[in-house]
């Protein structure tokens, strides 16, 4: 039931249902109405010879409510551009959005195709059809986040017969780099680089890049083999020339080094026969 009320004493109200401005002649309001479909009052109040503004009230009874658009792809986190589609499950409904975080009317942009999202986003939309409830808004908020390039490591790995001191960059400007030296995949809780690393013994080095707005690189990994090279063998006596066998020795300077050697026997050429005419002179 529906009440209509002035605050003008003494004011009578007249209505109108079917759309049409009120008057004077109009149907006199003396009790309250019973509204049981979709209608719009009309009214106006008459005192004294004064009549006042029409004022309009839309009852809308048994609609049913569109349903809230979706987003395709959904919202998240994303390294690159995306092309989002929004639809509806109400047949024939029109969808309005927004890209600024506002709430959408049917003021604001309506869909006609695909929105690209190029920078980090929110989209509100919602769905409207005729003799249908708007549809509730919907939200779906997009983050483009570039992915880091992989930090880099100089000199590059490899296997190096004395301690190397490494250093790791980024192409990125700005980027925070993160390592590890015992294997395990780095993370923001790892150490922090902020200098250069010395590696004396044998060991592997992972590293990402990380910086505000962007995804965390991939892993970076480089292995350092340090092989130092053992003192080149002795000998003793040293070579030369003696007119005995000699006993010769081998020898390291490296302790716990095994010694692997081969020999060579210098051959003798036979000196020649003299001939008979020289024995005979």
């Amino acid at each position: 039931m529906v009440q209509l009320a002035d605050s003008t004493s003494g004011a009578t109200i007249y209505y109108t249902t079917n759309g049409s401005t009120p008057t004077a002649s109009s149907q006199n309001y003396w009790e309250p109405l019973y509204v049981g479909h979709t209608q719009t009052i009309n009214a106006i109040a008459i005192a004294a010879g004064s009549t006042s503004t029409m004022v309009t009230a839309t009852y809308t009874i048994g609609a049913s409510t569109t349903a809230a658009p979706t987003f395709s792809p959904v919202a998240g986190t994303y390294t690159t551009a995306q092309t989002v589609t929004i639809s509806d499950a109400t047949s024939g409904a029109t969808i309005y959005y927004t890209t600024n975080g506002s709430t959408p009317t049917t003021s604001s942009a309506k869909y006609s195709g695909a929105i690209t999202v190029s920078s980090t986003q929110t989209l509100e939309a919602i769905a409207v059809a005729t003799g249908s409830t708007s549809s509730a808004v919907a939200t779906a908020a997009y983050t483009i986040a570039s992915v880091l390039p992989t930090p880099t490591f100089s000199p590059a790995a490899g296997t190096y017969a004395t301690a190397q001191t490494v250093t790791i960059s980024d192409a990125t400007s700005g980027a925070t780099i993160y390592y590890t030296t015992n294997s395990a995949t780095p993370t923001t809780s790892s150490t922090k680089y902020s200098g250069t690393i010395t590696v004396s013994s044998t060991e592997a080095l992972e590293a990402i890049a990380v910086a505000t707005g962007s995804t965390n690189s991939a892993v970076a990994t480089a292995v350092y083999t340090i092989a130092s090279v053992l003192p080149t063998p002795t000998f003793s006596p040293a070579a030369g020339t003696y007119a005995t066998a000699q006993t010769v020795t081998i020898s390291d300077a490296a302790s716990g080094t095994t010694i692997y050697s081969t020999q060579r026997m210098a051959l003798l050429r036979p000196r020649p026969r003299p001939s008979t005419r020289d024995r005979s002179q």
